[in-house]
């Protein structure tokens, strides 16, 4: 009985205590407290279909392409189709790249592209 007697004048006690304290807290609440939800991140931009060329990647593919003319010299020409072919596939893999990388690290590399002066120096754009 006499835990019975302990266990209601602890709870009475605790009930008294939260209704002085709600009591006290006459605040009214903050309203500019209110947390909005926080907007979600614009989608990045959808890759260009296959077989078109994204019109962000074009000058860095045509300085590809140029590079590779260069370094094949005067051993071979490079005929229109393969060049467009080769830049749709240029385009293709810098969109996989877009996706994969941070927007510093692509950025990084396409610039690293588009200033190289040769193929060689543009084959380590990726590693760094």
């Amino acid at each position: 009985m006499r835990s019975t007697t302990l266990l209601l004048v602890l709870v009475g006690s605790l009930s008294t205590f939260a209704c002085k304290r709600e009591s006290q807290d006459s605040t009214p609440p903050d309203d500019t407290a209110t947390t909005e939800p926080t907007p979600e991140p614009e989608p990045a931009p959808e890759p260009a279909p296959a077989g078109t060329m994204n019109p962000e990647f074009e000058a860095v593919c045509e300085h590809m392409m140029d590079l590779f003319q260069a370094d094949l010299g005067d051993t071979m020409e490079i005929t229109p189709d393969v060049r467009e072919q080769s830049k749709l596939a240029c385009s293709g893999g810098l969109d996989k790249a877009k996706a994969e990388k941070s927007p510093e690290e692509f950025a990084r590399i396409l610039e690293c592209n588009l200033t190289a002066a040769t193929l060689e120096a543009a084959t380590t754009c990726e590693a760094g």
